[in-house]
């Protein structure tokens, strides 16, 4: 009888081990693990549309959030809000689309 909970036990463990593993740790590193694959990581290709001193041009910031020109504080500040949610390194997002978020925010808030 002991055996057979200790299987059972065993067989909970694995399952909600494989799990996690399947759900939160593999897609979260993924898209990490494909950019290392391909050869596409670095600051080659990521970095190549904006400027080498961090900065970001009032067009390309609306084109990052998604917003038309001429959108309200409202506006900027709820895409901002929308986007860094889906894409916060907390939650498995990247650290550059997180940080290109927050550049646009920053640079259409600050014109």
């Amino acid at each position: 009888m002991i055996r057979f909970y200790f299987t059972l036990v065993l067989m909970l463990v694995i399952f909600f081990g494989l799990r996690a593993l399947f759900t939160k740790v593999i897609p979260r590193y993924l898209s990490e693990w494909l950019a290392f694959i391909t050869g596409k990581h670095g600051h080659s290709e990521q970095h190549s549309g904006s400027n080498s001193k961090g900065k970001m041009t009032v067009e390309e910031a609306y084109e990052v959030l998604g917003l038309k020109a001429g959108a309200s504080k409202a506006d900027i500040v709820e895409a901002h809000r929308k986007l860094i949610q889906k894409n916060h390194p907390d939650r498995g997002g990247s650290d550059y689309l997180a940080a290109k978020i927050n550049l646009a925010k920053k640079t259409l808030l600050k014109k």
